[in-house]
């Protein structure tokens, strides 16, 4: 009988079959010999192969339908689990959405979507969660491989209570890619870790040899400023230090700011009533629809807003909103003063009061220009590619405008005069109050302020004052640090001489990675740079300056640039760890909040590090299921 041509072009098959191949009754390796076993091998071989090619199909469109779910945070699952019910959840109700415009999946669904348990269908919710794992475990080794490469990195840890009250620890990294731009990568939840710092310590020390990572490449770690992360002695931070001398604690510059402008904002009992009156007016509104729609009548710009408890620079808005609406707000509670004679009219009255007065329209002008002015600034340092240099910068910024401020109190108290329509202090319309001078004493030398006087320098200059020592302490923490580099962006100008020294004392700092040969880089590097007309600004830019072009890389390929990844891995902020508790509130809600801490550390990880999930290979993870679970159904070839 003649072989037909497929019989000869099969391939072993019992290499096709892994699962089987251990019985030698099947086939034969020997080529001769499956020639000669005639045709009905080699429609199995290629029924097996076609049989491979069906089900990867399915996995292929399961596995998208799970990345774009798992990307943007949604949910899974929903009460059942019935092809064409209404409450499926959001994985059924995509892939049955891709059926209407995929035959293939729609004919899958329909002969294998409601078979129910003992029947294998690759679409149930067993299935679905082992590829979640496998995509999660996929990206993990992505982000570990990166700080392999990179070398150099940075740690940050950040807690906070999810909607179960378990304290979940996340853990974020921070390396320079190839290119040289600084990335923040996600690595999990730490559930329960503990408030002591030895606690802390023993829950990043673990993360950090489940990874792999080598403890002495940690070049920085940044925390808030609680005292259990930052304290010099037994903080998380020195104990950190014990194993990674060069591992430099840097302070979040964003919490930092927020301490800034709390304290000038606790500064004196006038700042302190004018905050808290933003609060009482927002409370005053929103607990009742009435009251809240005689607002909205009045108003004709943005609606009133809360103070944050989480981001003070967000004050700014509620700021911005009373200073737009200040005369409306006026006049929607003398409506309610005047039209209900209860409780809450009296509540209208005495919050009228407080607002109808020259001191709170000047709070008011003060405030609103400062707040913008931090709000920009945070929002500035909260981007990923910010570096420590950029924040020193921003900070001096901001002392040099807060400085200039000391003398403008005419120009606001004009401004406040124009907004309001008043003139006179509250403090000049009230009767002037004489102690009783016992027998002993004299008036003399006693000066009474106006009320202008007493509002300038009792409230306005504090707060100015507040601000300026304030903004330079946490400045100087994020200096001292930079200038161990910042003379890389002096080099077209700097001397020999002191080129000389800050070369030295890098090098002492850093004796494990950089020696002599930085010297003598810096000054064929300074050469070149004096060359330019418009040198890099910060050292972020010089990185992509050098790595931009070939020839640059290899005539200053090693001191130079070490320098620049150990300092542009080191952390500016924690906002990455903030962020990442966005996404915690978003995966664990209220209706989720059963969820294993295994799967939602492979959601979160799917979500935050979308941009990872998106370069996964389908391939790849189609390959990592078959080899990871046999099956009744054939998916390796």
């Amino acid at each position: 009988m003649e072989i037909p041509e497929q019989v000869e072009s099969c391939e072993n098959p019992k290499k096709a079959f892994p699962e089987i191949s251990g019985s030698s009754d099947n086939f034969s390796d020997d080529p001769a010999l499956q020639k000669a076993a005639g045709q009905v091998d080699a429609l199995y071989v290629k029924e097996y192969k076609r049989e491979v090619q069906y089900w990867r199909e399915v996995l292929k469109r399961v596995v998208a339908a799970i990345k774009a779910l798992a990307s943007r945070g949604l949910s899974f699952r929903g009460s059942t689990e019935v092809f064409g019910s209404l409450h499926n959840g959001n994985y059924m109700m995509l892939l049955e959405f891709l059926a209407e415009f995929d035959p293939f999946l729609a004919d899958h669904i329909e002969k294998y979507g409601n078979q129910g348990r003992g029947n294998f269908s690759y679409l149930s919710s067993s299935i679905c969660e082992e590829i979640i794992q496998i995509m999660a475990t996929e990206v993990l080794k992505s982000i570990d491989q990166e700080v392999t490469e990179a070398k150099y990195y940075s740690t940050n840890v950040d807690s906070t209570p999810d909607i179960t009250h378990t304290d979940q620890l996340a853990f974020i990294t921070r390396h320079n890619k190839e290119d040289g731009k600084p990335v923040e990568r996600f690595l999990g939840f730490i559930p329960n870790p503990g408030h002591k710092a030895e606690d802390l310590y023993n829950a990043v020390i673990k993360m950090m040899e489940e990874h792999n990572f080598n403890f002495a490449n940690c070049r920085g770690q940044s925390y808030d400023n609680a005292a259990n992360m930052s304290g010099i002695y037994n903080g998380l931070q020195a104990k950190i230090k014990e194993i990674s001398p060069l591992a430099y604690w840097i302070p979040c510059a964003a919490h930092s700011l927020n301490l800034v402008g709390e304290h000038a904002a606790g500064s004196c009992k006038a700042s302190r009533d004018f905050f808290s009156l933003f609060q009482d007016i927002y409370v005053f509104f929103s607990i009742s629809t009435a009251r809240w729609g005689i607002l909205m009548k009045h108003l004709t710009g943005p609606s009133v807003k809360r103070l944050s408890t989480t981001r003070w620079s967000a004050r700014y808005e509620a700021c911005n909103s009373m200073n737009q609406n200040w005369k409306e707000v006026v006049a929607a509670l003398s409506e309610i003063d005047e039209r209900d004679r209860s409780k809450t009219g009296s509540e209208a009255k005495g919050l009228k009061i407080k607002l109808t007065s020259l001191e709170t329209a000047i709070m008011f002008a003060v405030w609103s220009p400062i707040l913008e002015r931090f709000d920009k600034v945070s929002e500035a340092i909260q981007k990923v590619g910010i570096g420590i240099d950029e924040v020193v910068l921003y900070y001096e910024s901001l002392v040099d405008y807060i400085l200039g401020l000391r003398d403008q109190f005419d120009r606001f108290e004009e401004r406040a005069k124009i907004n309001s329509g008043f003139e006179k202090y509250r403090s000049e319309e009230r009767r002037a109050t004489t102690r009783t001078v016992p027998a002993d004493e004299t008036r003399v030398g006693h000066t009474a302020l106006s009320g202008r006087e007493n509002f300038r320098v009792g409230v306005y200059l504090v707060i100015i004052d507040y601000l300026t020592r304030e903004l330079n302490q946490r400045k100087n923490c994020y200096k001292g640090f930079a200038a161990k580099f910042s003379f890389l962006l002096k080099l077209k100008s700097i001397s020999s001489e002191e080129l000389g020294v800050a070369v030295t004392n890098l090098i002492s700092s850093f004796p494990q990675d950089l020696d002599e040969k930085l010297h003598d880089e810096c000054l064929h590097f300074k050469s070149y740079l004096a060359q330019l007309e418009q040198p890099p600004k910060t050292l972020h830019e010089m990185s992509t300056f050098i790595r931009s072009d070939k020839s640059k890389c290899k005539c200053f390929p090693t001191s130079i640039l070490i320098t620049i990844r150990m300092f542009l891995c080191t952390f500016a902020t924690n906002c990455s760890a903030e962020r990442s508790f966005s996404a915690l509130k978003r995966i664990l809600s209220y209706l989720r909040s059963s969820m294993s801490q295994e799967r939602l550390n492979s959601l979160a990880v799917l979500c935050i590090e979308a941009e990872l999930l998106k370069k996964l290979d389908f391939e790849a993870v189609l390959q990592q299921f078959a080899e990871k679970k046999a099956r009744r159904k054939p998916l390796l070839v």
